[in-house]
C-alpha cells in the first residue's frame, strides 16, 4: 500500500507467520479479537478487510480496515467501516480508536463522516477516537 512507504514499503507476510496469525485473527473465539473481508456482492470477490482488537495499555478497542487501491472511492470503506462500528459497540465495547496517518485524506473524511473525532497526533497519525454514546448510526 502507498502510505507504508513512509514506514519502509510493504510488510512482508512470509508463509511461516500465516498460521500465528491465521490463530490469533480467525482460529480463536477471543472476542477481543474480530477479523473480516469486505467483499465486492456483485463479483463475490473480497476486496478490502476491517479489524479490531482490544489494546489492553490504551483501555481502547483499536481498528483496522484496508481497502485494495483499485476499489478506493467505491464506498467499501464506508460500509466496511460502519460495519466494524457496528460489530465492536455491539461486543460490548464503549471507545473506538484508530491512528490515521496524517497525509490520508480521504480516510481522515471517512472517519469524520461516521462521527469520529480527531483527539490529536501521534507520530505522524491523527488519533481519532469514537465513543458509543456518541456514535449516531
Amino acid at each position: 500500500m502507498a502510505y507504508n512507504n513512509k514506514f519502509g514499503g510493504t510488510i512482508n507476510f512470509e508463509k511461516e507467520k500465516w498460521e500465528s496469525w491465521f490463530n490469533k485473527w480467525i482460529g480463536n473465539k477471543d472476542e477481543k479479537y474480530f477479523y473480516a473481508y469486505i467483499y465486492d456482492k456483485e463479483d463475490n470477490k473480497p476486496v478490502g478487510e476491517v479489524g479490531y482488537r482490544f489494546d489492553e495499555e490504551t483501555n481502547s478497542v483499536i481498528l483496522n480496515i484496508i481497502v485494495e487501491a483499485s476499489q478506493r472511492g467505491k464506498g467499501y470503506g464506508y460500509s466496511g467501516l460502519s460495519a466494524l462500528i457496528k460489530e465492536a459497540f455491539d461486543n460490548g465495547y464503549d471507545e473506538l480508536r484508530d491512528l490515521v496517518y496524517i497525509d490520508s485524506n480521504n480516510s481522515h473524511a471517512l472517519f469524520e463522516k461516521l462521527g469520529f473525532k480527531c483527539v490529536g497526533i501521534v507520530n505522524d497519525s491523527k488519533d481519532y477516537r469514537l465513543t458509543k454514546k456518541d456514535y449516531q448510526r
